[in-house]
């Protein structure tokens, strides 16, 4: 019988075992300390036989942890990754089991809860499950199933709606960290307490005492932070310490000694759609950027959604024989909307789909072009429809829950007369109750910014003039920012009129009378969009031969606009509706869509940063005035520069050199874009 225990064992015989070990030994893992111990028992005295009676009393125990929804949701989320993994490996043989992951796995995150003396399950005990996986999973996906655990932690949060403590990656519902020696309760509600204020309020709670010291210091307190203000966008990689990563605004207002620099950027260009078929519409989050084309002759439409950061493809879907005019992003849903009328939803991970998959789950038809729309936070879609020749026609409000529609016309009394051009959604996402949106005169074609709540009988709560008739401009695009403000681009009718800047006028809901003056940009803005308190947009001047496509940044605090970078040298198109050009923005850097190319940018680690001595990166060091730093750059005058250091100094780094290709045979070209402070 001895050779049967070496030989492995049935899968069906080998799933009854819930708990899998995989253990060297001893000798063979060379522990001679762990050897000697255990040679020692043999002659120890006789211990009591305590350990049936614990198991049985833990087992009575074990009954009372309470294991709440989301915790059975996580585990259902855990094992469709793990059944997407293995498949991805190429390994046929996995054993995920109803009896194990169904039954076994809850007892096994009760008892982790009941270990560690709580009530109830967390996120965090879905670590404990990594015991069940030994010979469960093909080896190469056993090996990391910590990080598909915690992946699957970080995306649940992300889809969270109030984002609660509980699933903030690596910390959970109460955190218990390694500190002064006091009881863990009050450790962890000081933890909590710290996670409820903002950083400014957790600073100030340091010279309450040692303890709360000590607490505050802790890596994971500033982590939170991090996680709670930008999510999956954080760029904690960048950095060594969690406080530089708030310091530095998540790296788009990067320090350098006491001189505030422009931030750095990897930029990647690459092939989106078929050749030839231009973008019309570009959204980006920090999980997703979805990108729509233009239909031509013999090639539909195509809806392609990337990682905003890796730029791997997730999804390429032909849509529509016709052009998709407009997409959107949220609630775990792709909309688009196309000239056929029709707004398609398009979910990931459904009953037909893998959970990398995206599938149809549901299409509305409105009977007329769709030009715009948003995804609601009230599980709604707001549909602009236009006739021919982009003709404004009206608003269809589409119910995903009940599949029910109502319709708001163009020109009527629930518009006041006026006519809707586009819509868009305050910071945090666009909501029944405040939707701004853009409204024209039918007779003097004056352009308006109108603020509607459609949970009323009358919508329109504000209708606040932008633009005067016989002043040849026009209204476009409107980009809300935080609540009440919203962003008119102010561009003229004809090309002939255009001038040398670009110009964008900010409307506050609340002193609807009041006239703020115009932001003004170096050149013509093609699209701009609002990022924690900044304008960031992208202008071209297509008059100019070759026409750079460059990145400008507004800051209030600054008072005027910033040259961040060069996304394209030279974007010139080859018809009229390769002029589209879309900018998208998340915290963890950008997307432009031309033509069809997309230029993906992320918050990259500037090279003014220095090295250490092994020429590894270290901790910055302040750049003294007059001295070189180590990597041969020269510091300006030393002045803190609130705008980002424009004209300190001469010239500018070039590209860095050429990026690997990537998948599906786009071809990407990388540089990294930093001015000189």
């Amino acid at each position: 019988m001895g050779w049967a225990t070496a030989d492995p064992l049935d899968p069906a015989l080998l799933d009854r075992f819930a708990v899998q070990l995989r253990l060297e030994g001893a000798l063979l893992g060379k522990q001679w300390k762990e050897a000697g111990q255990i040679m020692g028992l043999e002659a120890s005295e006789p211990r009591k036989r305590m350990l049936l009676p614990t198991l049985q009393e833990g087992s009575l125990d074990l009954n009372s942890i309470a294991v709440p929804p989301e915790m059975r949701r996580l585990l259902l989320r855990l094992v469709q990754a793990l059944v997407a993994e293995c498949r991805r490996s190429g390994h046929r043989q996995f054993e995920l089991s109803d009896r194990t992951f169904l039954v076994k796995a809850i007892r096994v995150l009760r008892a982790s809860a009941l270990a560690r003396g709580k009530a109830a399950c967390e996120p965090r005990d879905l670590f404990a499950l990594r015991f069940l996986t030994t010979f469960r999973l093909p080896p190469e996906v056993h090996a990391r199933i910590e990080k598909i655990i915690a992946g699957v932690i970080e995306a649940s949060w992300e889809e969270r709606p109030g984002k609660g403590d509980w699933a903030v990656p690596g910390i959970g519902f109460s955190v218990a960290l390694s500190g002064p020696d006091m009881p863990g309760q009050m450790q962890d509600v000081a933890a909590l307490v710290c996670h409820y204020l903002n950083p400014e309020d957790a600073l100030r709670l340091l010279p309450a005492s040692r303890n709360i010291q000590s607490i505050t210091q802790q890596p994971d307190i500033w982590r939170c932070f991090c996680y709670l203000r930008w999510g999956r966008g954080a760029n904690l990689h960048l950095y060594d310490h969690a406080k530089d990563c708030l310091r530095d605004q998540n790296g788009w207002f990067p320090w350098q000694g006491v001189v505030r620099s422009p931030p750095c950027f990897e930029v990647r260009r690459l092939k989106t759609h078929q050749q030839g078929c231009a973008s019309m519409d570009l959204r980006t989050t920090t999980q997703e950027l979805v990108t729509v084309s233009e239909a031509l002759r013999h090639k539909n439409a195509r809806l392609q959604i990337l990682d905003p950061v890796s730029t791997t493809r997730k999804a390429n879907l032909e849509v529509s024989p016709s052009n998709i005019n407009c997409c959107d992003v949220a609630r775990g849903l792709v909309c688009a909307g196309s000239d056929d009328g029709n707004v398609r939803v398009y979910k990931r991970g459904t009953l037909r789909a893998e959970k990398d998959e995206y599938s149809l789950v549901q299409q509305f038809a409105c009977h007329e072009k769709v030009n715009d729309l948003r995804i609601t936070t009230d599980g709604k879609v707001l549909a602009l429809k236009t006739r021919r020749n982009r003709v404004p026609s009206g608003l269809d409000i589409i119910d995903l829950e009940h599949a029910g529609q109502s319709v708001v016309e163009g020109g009527s009394r629930a518009s006041r007369g006026k006519f809707l051009h586009a819509v868009d959604g305050f910071e945090g996402g666009c909501s029944l109750h405040q939707v701004p949106m853009v409204g024209e005169h039918p007779l003097t074609t004056g352009f308006s910014a109108m603020l509607f709540d459609f949970r009323r009988s009358d919508p329109c709560v504000l209708d606040v003039p932008v633009t005067d008739e016989g002043t040849g401009m026009v209204l476009w695009p409107l980009r809300a920012g935080r609540f009440p403000q919203v962003f008119c681009g102010l561009a003229p009718e004809s090309s002939s009129l255009a001038g040398p800047q670009g110009l964008i006028s900010m409307v506050d809901f609340r002193y609807a009378a009041a006239l703020v003056p115009a932001i003004h940009l170096p050149g013509p803005v093609d699209d701009f969009r609002f990022l924690d308190g900044s304008i960031y947009a992208i202008c071209s001047d297509m008059n100019t031969r070759p026409s750079p496509l460059t990145l400008h940044r507004y800051s209030p605090a600054a008072g005027r606009a910033e040259h961040l970078c060069t996304v394209v040298e030279s974007c010139t198109g080859r018809r009229p509706e390769w002029d589209i050009k879309v900018l998208g923005i998340h915290p963890g850097g950008f997307a432009v869509a031309f033509g069809d190319e997309l230029a993906v940018g992320t918050v990259a680690r500037p090279p003014e940063w220095s090295l250490d001595g092994d020429g590894k990166e270290g901790e910055r060091r302040p750049l003294r005035d007059g001295l070189q730093s180590e990597d041969g750059m020269q510091d300006g005058d030393g002045k803190d520069d609130e705008g980002g250091g424009a004209g300190d100094a001469a010239g500018r780094h070039g590209e860095d050199g050429q990026a690997g290709s990537t998948q599906e045979g786009a071809e990407a070209e990388s540089s990294t874009e930093c001015p000189q402070l």
